[in-house]
């Protein structure tokens, strides 16, 4: 009895070993197709739910695929097209959601040749046989994504043309830095192994790439979405072209990228803000303190004031080191007094004032800075706040909905409530330390590390 047993448990374990190392291939051969993942399949008892684009001579189909038998053959249904692009591989392929009532839902997006992307819903009422296709909205970017409960559903995605700020989670007119006068090395901004960027990159200057720094990807960069440059993608530090230079591009370009590019304009004022948004400050500060608290906010307002005038001589020529001045001394020679005056430097000394500031709310509105502005904060709800002067992050800027650290699109925990925006008609700077307006005390909260959260645009020059 035992042994007949063991020969039953034996033979199901040779099916499903046999079972399990004899795949069956759904699509041809020849057939390009995109799949979304678990996000494109569906199972129900015997019952096996796909979507994805098939891509073919002169178009893209996107099509549903049936099987009522465990998969062991499928009926195959043309749910929409659309016209091939070499912008394909940029978008997201389609997902599936199957109601309790058996409606099955496609959403995908379908982009043109002059790289709109519309996002579109198939329903089908008759298990696959026919759909019923209407657009939902267009300029759609960044993943869709889908949450049902209770066949209520919450449908989630970001609209923004390729050419706004809005679509770019990093863009910049030119790829060089302040300090330039440190070298070639301190001017030019690059990419390195830390580096890892999951929205859309453009810029209309030369990218340049560096394998170093650590990081998860042999010491590359990681772009998960496209990357776009009106000149070239360089190698650091040696500047040849990057795909040249055996760079393993597909590693470091998950999302594609393209070269030589239309430049994208980058405007240098941002009109809607100052036309729309509140300006509770006094526009004759020098600075502007504010401190961010759900959506509230407090202020200081700092105002500089001459408070003396140093000076001092500036003669022909110093001693070099103090080997220098010791040779003079030696020589019983006194530099000071064989060096020639030749004028006195005046500087103005100021200090800056503090005085309490306005406080107030913000939502769903923008706020106007007319100067410099200081910032920090934990952000509840969707506001913008805009400066015509240069802006200095003085703190974390955080989502209140949102753990400092993680993403605020997780799907498991997606934030729908906190938006922020900060732009300057100059530049943004994180400032490493501060003197507190109030206490005097010096700040460093940044020193070691910051969490930013929300879209941030250098407009000026």
């Amino acid at each position: 009895m035992k042994n007949y047993i063991l020969l039953i448990l034996l033979l199901t374990s040779l099916n499903l070993f046999s079972q399990f190392n004899e795949p069956i291939m759904i699509n041809q051969p020849e057939e390009n197709i995109y799949f979304a993942g678990e996000q494109a399949v569906k199972i129900f008892q015997d019952n096996i739910y796909l979507t994805y684009y098939q891509e073919e001579i002169n178009c893209v189909k996107i099509i549903f695929a049936l099987s009522e038998n465990n998969g062991l053959n499928f009926d195959f249904f043309e749910v929409d097209e659309m016209p091939l692009t070499e912008y394909l591989e940029y978008i997201d392929p389609p997902i599936l959601e199957i109601l309790s009532d058996g409606t099955i839902i496609i959403l995908y997006l379908k982009r043109t040749n002059d790289r709109v992307t519309f996002l579109y819903k198939a329903l089908s009422y008759d298990n696959g046989q026919s759909f019923d296709t209407e657009e939902i909205a267009e300029n759609v970017t960044g993943e869709i994504q889908i949450i049902n409960q209770n066949d209520i559903l919450e449908l989630i995605y970001l609209t923004g043309s390729p050419n706004q700020l809005s679509y770019y989670q990093y863009f910049t007119d030119t790829e060089k830095s302040e300090n330039e006068d440190g070298g070639t090395g301190a001017a030019i901004v690059r990419f390195w192994g830390p580096d890892v960027l999951n929205g859309p990159v453009h810029s209309n200057d030369d990218i340049w790439i560096q394998q170093a720094g650590g990081g998860s990807n042999n010491g590359w960069p990681t772009f998960y979405e496209p990357v776009t440059t009106a000149g070239i993608l360089r190698r650091y530090p040696t500047g040849i072209p990057l795909i040249e230079s055996g760079a393993p591009m597909a590693q470091i370009f998950r999302g594609g990228w393209r070269e030589r590019v239309e430049p994208i304009e980058l405007v240098s004022t941002a009109t809607d803000i100052r036309q729309n948004g509140v300006r509770p400050f006094d526009p004759s500060a020098d600075i502007v303190y504010v401190q961010i608290d759900g959506s509230g906010f407090t202020s200081m307002q700092g105002y500089r004031e001459l408070v003396r005038i140093d000076s001092f001589k500036v003669y022909s020529w110093f001693p070099a080191d103090s080997s220098q001045v010791n040779a003079i001394i030696n020589n019983e020679g006194n530099w000071f007094e064989d060096a020639e005056h030749i004028w006195t430097n005046h500087i103005p000394i100021y200090e800056t004032v503090w005085e309490q500031g306005p406080s107030g709310s913000v939502s769903n509105q923008s706020v106007w800075v007319e100067s410099e502005l200081w910032i920090e904060g934990n952000i509840l709800g969707k506001q913008t706040w805009g400066c015509e002067d240069t802006i200095y992050i003085v703190g974390d800027i955080t989502y209140c909905g949102t753990i400092p650290g993680e993403p605020p699109d997780d799907p498991d925990n997606i934030n729908l409530i906190d938006f922020f925006g900060l732009v300057s008609e100059k530049r943004i700077l994180v400032k490493y330390k501060h003197r507190d307006p109030e206490t005097g005390q010096i700040m460093s909260p940044n020193c070691d590390d910051i969490y930013l959260y929300g879209a941030y645009a250098a407009i000026g020059l």
